[in-house]
């Protein structure tokens, strides 16, 4: 195929395992994540 090029992606997680945040460098996407309330988290972040 010419003239095509593979899409890609970059993004950092940061903080413990479930309980962090989410952000690509162009500022796009910037979440802060949590552990659901059903295990024990809180809801007012989003959940992985």
């Amino acid at each position: 195929m010419v003239g095509w090029s593979k899409p890609t992606a970059e993004a950092l997680s940061t903080g413990a395992g479930r309980d962090g945040r989410v952000s690509t460098p162009d500022g796009r996407l910037d979440l802060d994540m949590a552990v659901s309330k059903e295990m024990g988290g809180s809801r007012e972040r989003r959940q992985p």
